[in-house]
């Protein structure tokens, strides 16, 4: 079975592309939609993915300095990969 990937969606055409690209490579993927870092939180930690996947614009809006704290102390426990829109 693929590694579990949880992408942080920002509900745009770019996350669903690559959820899709990232299932026709094997891996599982959960898109996951959070208002706060608390939410966010409680999903990755029901979830336990392998692989977090999100971006820069998805921190700002997470509670601003909580969100980018939440995502850094999330970092350590799990592989991480940013992206960002070309």
């Amino acid at each position: 079975m693929g590694q579990r990937v949880v992408i942080v969606d920002d509900a745009s055409d770019r996350t669903a592309l690559m959820a899709e690209a990232l299932r026709g490579c094997g891996y599982r993927v959960v898109m996951l939609q959070a208002q706060t870092s608390d939410e966010l939180l409680a999903g990755l930690c029901r979830i336990r993915p392998d692989i977090l996947v999100y971006g820069e614009e998805v921190v700002i809006e997470l509670d601003s300095d909580d969100g980018a704290r939440l995502l850094r102390e999330m970092a350590p426990r799990v592989q991480e990969a940013e992206f960002h829109a070309g």
